[in-house]
């Protein structure tokens, strides 16, 4: 016991080292504006907005607690994601080790810290890392439960249910998991009673919020998600994802198909593994025909099932072998090798920012047009960042600043359109009838800003 607890601490500090390092390097990009700015609106604001958002309020309530203590800069604003991640290694080694001992133990909680892909989402604002945080919890809680410890402990699950799905709705699908393995896997049976129970637990404390949950379940169902469908290899791009390169990924596949054909599918560390991992991966994208939601964030929850079944694979599969160790030394070296947590994904909206406060210090009349209207969380976490009320009157128009600036654009002399346009050659920027380009600027690599005069 003193071993494991050792691993799990100099786990722990690895992560702590790697995840809290870099988290101010990026400016806030993609939907981490859309949090903070949510997150710091008067109650009645923020009620609203959750009527028709598709994440429950847990991570925003968290956030708001969080913004009134510490300075609103990205890396302070981020830290709560990476310290979830950090911990979710603690329970991931334990259920490893439950299942194949401390040597799998050891080589899932390396794979998952040393993955690119989990480093993102630890550095993201944004409920995801916590999400997979109080999946691996649960999946710790499961296996126990399968042991007996008692009634009491289908509480505590049951807590870690509830808080699934107040974080993401998505929390279901790893409810649903969680009885399915309960059901079909013969070590786990004993726990299907309590973890029924616990999903009892969740649904009552999930009431509250049912109503907002159907309706906007129904409006996926109904007219689709922005997502669109994704072909068969977008299975194979998630799997990479989850191992750095296809190199990699070969590297830590290879393994598992050696110990699949010799063991046959005998241990449950590896039904276990493939069970997590291949329902969501594969279900998930069979049921995208229907409800287009087959997204690698979505997905994130599935990743613990890859890292289990790989490290059972990489260390079992020379098990009285002279190199016994050298597949789990391969594939944890691939994964070192192939990290590169210090890369950006070249949005640069503070850019955006300072061109738009270099066109308006020019002439502080100049209105600003959004296009699409939702990068307008994102102009503002760069140009306000601040409980103030927000800068414009309608959340879903194109105008950043008529509350400021109010009345029609043919009103003023100019105006800035910010706006978006993939990096494919020279794009032309969007007419306005009675006003022409004077300047257009590409500020990273999807947004423009370009400055009309008539």
């Amino acid at each position: 016991m003193s071993t494991d607890r050792t691993a799990i601490l100099l786990l722990l500090l690895l992560g702590a080292a790697l995840k809290f390092s870099w988290l101010g390097a990026s400016p806030l990009n993609g939907d981490e504006p859309f949090t903070l700015f949510w997150a710091t609106r008067p109650w009645g604001e923020f009620t609203a907005m959750l009527r028709t958002e598709n994440n429950p309020p847990l991570y925003f309530l968290l956030v708001r607690a969080w913004v009134a203590l510490v300075p609103w800069s990205e890396a302070w604003l981020r830290l709560p994601s990476a310290v979830f991640s950090v911990l979710t290694v603690w329970p991931l080694y334990l259920a490893a080790r439950s299942m194949g001992g401390s040597a799998m133990a050891v080589c899932a909680g390396l794979l998952f810290t040393l993955n690119n892909h989990q480093y993102i989402y630890a550095h993201e604002l944004r409920g995801y890392s916590l999400l997979l945080l109080l999946a691996v919890v649960a999946i710790r809680l499961l296996l126990r439960e399968a042991r007996g410890p008692g009634w009491w402990s289908a509480g505590l699950l049951g807590l870690v249910f509830a808080g699934l799905v107040w974080t993401h709705f998505f929390g279901w699908l790893v409810i649903g998991l969680c009885l399915l393995c309960s059901l079909v896997l013969p070590e786990l049976r004993a726990a299907r009673r309590r973890t029924f129970l616990a999903t009892c637990i969740a649904a009552v404390a999930f009431l509250p919020y049912a109503y907002i949950f159907f309706s906007r379940a129904g409006e996926s169902i109904a007219q689709g998600t922005w997502v669109g469908p994704q072909g068969i290899d977008e299975i194979w791009h998630m799997i990479r994802r989850w191992s750095n390169q296809p190199v990699v990924t070969i590297l830590l596949l290879m393994p598992v198909v050696v110990v699949l054909v010799r063991e046959r599918l005998s241990a449950l560390a590896l039904r276990f593994g493939l069970l997590w991992w291949l329902v969501p991966l594969v279900g998930l994208w069979v049921v995208q025909w229907w409800v287009p939601a087959y997204l690698d964030r979505y997905l994130l929850f599935a990743s613990p099932g890859f890292y289990l079944a790989t490290a059972y694979g990489l260390v079992h599969c020379d098990p009285g072998g002279h190199v016994r160790w050298l597949a789990p030394v391969v594939g944890v070296l691939g994964m070192v090798i192939t990290f590169t947590p210090w890369k950006t994904n070249g949005n640069q909206p503070d850019r955006v920012a300072a061109q738009v406060r270099t066109w308006q210090e020019e002439n502080a009349g100049r209105p600003v047009v959004v296009r699409p209207f939702w990068y307008k969380p994102t102009l503002w976490a760069h140009m306000e960042r601040s409980p103030a009320p927000a800068p414009w009157l309608d959340t879903w128009s194109e105008r950043y600043d008529d509350a400021r600036l109010p009345g029609p654009l043919e009103d003023r002399g100019s105006f800035i359109l910010v706006y978006a346009s993939p990096a494919t050659g020279d794009e032309d920027a969007p007419a306005f009838p009675g006003f022409h380009v004077q300047a257009d600027r590409r500020c990273d690599r999807l947004m423009h800003v370009a400055l009309y005069t008539n």
